[in-house]
């Protein structure tokens, strides 16, 4: 969206609590500005978003996480069960 890339140490809340956090939310608030498209960052539930049902056109109830975030949170899980064996 905003052609920019970002490399965040590990342990950054040495800088600041919830440095991390505050970067990507700052910056997704930004390119939904710059952008005019509001669904990039919702405050309400920052980094999820709604979707609705392709039938009924209603949304969902709970907003989501969509794309590589989702992803990347379910790598881990095949690890998981394995040190459960």
């Amino acid at each position: 969206m905003l052609d920019r890339h970002y490399r965040i140490a590990p342990f950054d809340e040495r800088y600041e609590q919830e440095a991390s956090r505050k970067l990507v939310f700052s910056e997704l608030y930004e390119a939904s500005k710059q952008t005019a498209n509001p669904w990039i960052f919702e405050p309400e539930y920052p980094g999820k978003s709604r979707i609705v049902d392709g039938r009924t056109e209603n949304l969902f109830e709970q907003p989501v996480i969509m794309g590589k975030p989702y992803i990347l949170k379910y790598t881990d899980v095949p690890v998981d069960i394995m040190h459960l064996f």
